[in-house]
C-alpha cells in the first residue's frame, strides 16, 4: 500500500515472521514515510496505530521490549544446550550392563543360568564427551548467529526519528499475529489507512 497525500507519503509492506519460526507468533511490516511539507517532522510509533479484524487494538512492539526478548530467548537457549550436555555426558559416563541366559546340559541334569556383568569403558565415554561438546560448541553458536541476526532487525525498528523535508524514512512495524491487521498512520496532520490479511 502507497498512499500520498499533500504533506507526506507512507507505504506499508508485509516483512515477514518475527523471531525464530519455530515460535512465530509475531509479524512485522515495513512502513515509509516521505516528508513532502516545508517543516521537519518527528515519527515514532505513537503516529501509529493497528487494529485486529474485530476492532480490538493491537500492541505494536517496542525496540526495547523486542531487544529484551532476543537477550530472553538467548538465555533459555544456553539453558537448554547445557542441560541438554550434562545430561547426555552424564549417559555417555555410566557404565554399560550386559545381561546373558542360555540353557545348559550335562549328563543327567539340565538347568537354565542368567549372568550379569558391568563394563566401564574410559576411552569410550572421551569421545562421547567430545562429540556432546562439540555439539554443544554448534548449538551455542546457532544461538549467537540467531542473536545478532535478531539484534540487526530490531535495529531497524521505529523509534523516535526526525524527518526533514524531502527527506524519507523507513523502518519495522511489529505486532502480534493475528488474521486481519489495519493500520492507520497520522502524521503532518493526514491520516492514512492500510490493511493486511496476515497468514
Amino acid at each position: 500500500m502507497l498512499c500520498a497525500k499533500k504533506n507526506g507519503q507512507v507505504g506499508i509492506i508485509g516483512a515477514g515472521v518475527w523471531g525464530p519460526p519455530r515460535f512465530v507468533t509475531r509479524v512485522a511490516f515495513e512502513i515509509y514515510y516521505r516528508n513532502l511539507s516545508k517543516n521537519s517532522v518527528d515519527f515514532d510509533l505513537s503516529n501509529i496505530s493497528a487494529t485486529n479484524g474485530d476492532g480490538h487494538t493491537i500492541h505494536l512492539c517496542t525496540k526495547k521490549e523486542l531487544e529484551h526478548l532476543d537477550r530472553v530467548d538467548a538465555a533459555f537457549g544456553g539453558a537448554a544446550v547445557a542441560m541438554n550436555a550434562a545430561s547426555s555426558s552424564l549417559a555417555a559416563a555410566m557404565p554399560s550392563y550386559t545381561t546373558s541366559s542360555g540353557t545348559f546340559s550335562t549328563i543327567g541334569s539340565t538347568g537354565t543360568y542368567t549372568g550379569s556383568s558391568t563394563t566401564y569403558n574410559p576411552s569410550q565415554t572421551a569421545i562421547a564427551n567430545q562429540a556432546i561438546q562439540a555439539n554443544s560448541a554448534l548449538q551455542i553458536q546457532a544461538i549467537q548467529n540467531q542473536s545478532v541476526a535478531s539484534s540487526s532487525q530490531t535495529s531497524r525498528v521505529v523509534s523516535r526519528t526526525t524527518i526533514p523535508p524531502g527527506a524519507s524514512f523507513t523502518g519495522l512495524i511489529v505486532v502480534k499475529k493475528t488474521p486481519v491487521v489495519n493500520f492507520k498512520v497520522n502524521v503532518n496532520g493526514e491520516e492514512y489507512a492500510a490493511n493486511f490479511f496476515v497468514k
